[in-house]
């Protein structure tokens, strides 16, 4: 989704707050200031994308990457846990 695709007023359910304050924060400031540029994906889209056999390398160093980051996620927050690709 690109900002113009982020309805107002209930951005935060579809996209998250994080991302909701900075299409707001962009609308609002003067052009000079600059902004993070992100993109917002609908909810497990990023997950099964890692899991198509096709991006196998990806999910790998992802996996990877991703324990360098939190090593032990605590098994109460799946959230944080993260999983190698299934191929």
């Amino acid at each position: 989704m690109v900002d113009k695709d982020l309805p107002s007023g209930g951005a935060a359910r579809v996209s998250g707050a994080k991302s909701a304050n900075l299409v707001a924060l962009r609308a609002a400031a003067p052009s000079w200031v600059l902004t993070p540029r992100s993109a917002v994906l609908p909810f497990g889209c990023f997950n099964r994308a890692l899991e198509a056999p096709e991006n196998k390398a990806a999910a790998d160093a992802y996996a990877r990457l991703a324990a360098e980051i939190v090593p032990a996620a605590p098994a109460s927050n799946p959230k944080l846990q993260v999983r190698p690709s299934s191929s």
